[in-house]
């Protein structure tokens, strides 16, 4: 029979979120590192100190969101990182789960510290929401260390390995062979696949890590493989994906990889993974910065990156020295010079005059004769695409 004294009730929800927004999380933390301290394990972490403090922020951050809203939900992103690190690094699963079970304590103490004594009541019908949320990211948590686990041992199987590394190597394989290797793995020949790739970034190869799971929680089957020292992943495109399967895909962009989201056929797959990893290097110089804007987000496309890497390849051929254009505007004062230039790139960056014009604020006119006189010394018409096509390589 339950027992309506001991739980949350309406009226309770103001006074409850306010508790909840005096907890200071920087707090919890430095609480929760003094206690892990004397966890066995943790005196001398196979784990950075950095990590399980910015860990231990994620997680109380992420607990006291599911305490607001009534969302166990909110923090399985938080556990699958902790699981996934955790299981990698060879941290022992007991010594985990201490650690984590400080959380409730920490927690729970701190809840009660910034409570007057009125709150009495109200502490006791939230003190078993208050555990169960922190038992569920428990339980969140070990699931993912034992998926990385079973993964991890996926991965050390010999043939496994031996086929994706054949799979990925950059020697020619027969059309029987590829047909092999495919049944073995059970996957389709033709199919259209997902490359992603991480290199010489830690943090982009962990994040790289951690979407793996992201998408085997979506129902699709990501294969990992380094090949050097980059991180590869691909999948699969389901014939119909699911809406989660779309939303697990998608955050892909919002690491530092390479990116290719569709490759037909095995073939394919095998060349556009050289390309992914070039990709991944032009990624790990773009910030991290929230926004909507597929240009800006951290990942790098083909379609963001296919001049910049056109402009590596004129730079690395000597061709710079002969394409430049800054020594045939030299006749130019430098006022006139930065205002041909700025021109320009307004043109190039948009297309349209009258958008140039705007973005440099000026009439459309004065910009059009700009691009004439550029044109005069130069003898390269922007306005022609395989003239503009050298200047967009050239300044990429």
């Amino acid at each position: 029979m339950r027992n309506e004294l001991l739980e949350p009730q309406p009226e309770d929800r103001g006074r409850w979120i306010e508790i909840l927004a005096q907890v200071s999380p920087d707090h919890l933390v430095e609480r929760f590192v003094s206690q892990v301290r004397e966890v066995d394990d943790y005196s001398t972490p196979a784990v950075t100190w950095t990590e399980i403090r910015t860990s231990a922020l994620s997680s109380f951050l992420a607990l006291l969101d599911a305490l607001k809203h009534g969302d166990s939900s909110r923090t399985v992103d938080i556990a699958a990182h902790v699981g996934i690190t955790r299981a990698r690094a060879n941290v022992p699963m007991s010594s985990l789960m201490t650690a984590i079970r400080i959380d409730f304590q920490v927690l729970w103490n701190s809840i009660l510290e910034v409570s007057a004594d009125e709150d009495a009541q109200l502490l006791i019908r939230h003190a078993n929401s208050v555990w169960l949320t922190v038992d569920s990211y428990v339980r969140q948590t070990q699931d993912a260390y034992m998926a990385e686990e079973r993964r991890m041992a996926d991965e050390a199987g010999a043939v496994r390995r031996k086929l994706l590394a054949e799979l990925l190597r950059q020697e020619e394989l027969s059309t029987h062979r590829l047909e092999v290797i495919a049944e073995a793995l059970g996957i389709g020949t033709s199919p259209t696949f997902l490359i992603a790739a991480a290199d010489e970034d830690e943090q982009a190869i962990t994040g790289l890590r951690t979407e793996v799971n992201r998408l085997e929680r979506a129902s699709l089957k990501p294969f990992a493989q380094y090949r050097g020292t980059a991180l590869i992943v691909f999948l699969e495109w389901p014939e119909q994906p699911t809406t989660p399967q779309h939303l697990a895909i998608q955050q892909l962009h919002e690491h530092r990889i390479g990116l290719i989201e569709r490759a037909e056929g095995l073939t394919a797959l095998r060349h556009a993974i050289p390309l992914a990893i070039q990709l991944a290097g032009l990624a790990t110089k773009r910030p991290i910065v929230p926004t909507s804007e597929p240009a800006k987000r951290p990942a790098v496309t083909p379609e963001l990156g296919w001049t910049k890497l056109i402009h590596d390849r004129v730079h690395d051929l000597n061709l710079a020295t002969f394409l430049d254009v800054h020594p045939l505007l030299a006749s130019c004062g430098e006022a006139e010079r930065n205002n041909l230039l700025t021109a320009v790139r307004a043109y190039l960056a948009t297309g349209s005059v009258s958008e140039a014009a705007e973005a440099t604020f000026c009439h459309r006119n004065t910009l059009t004769n700009r691009l004439q006189r550029f044109r005069e010394l130069t003898e390269i018409d922007v306005t022609v695409p395989n003239q503009a096509a050298l200047l967009v390589v050239l300044w990429a």
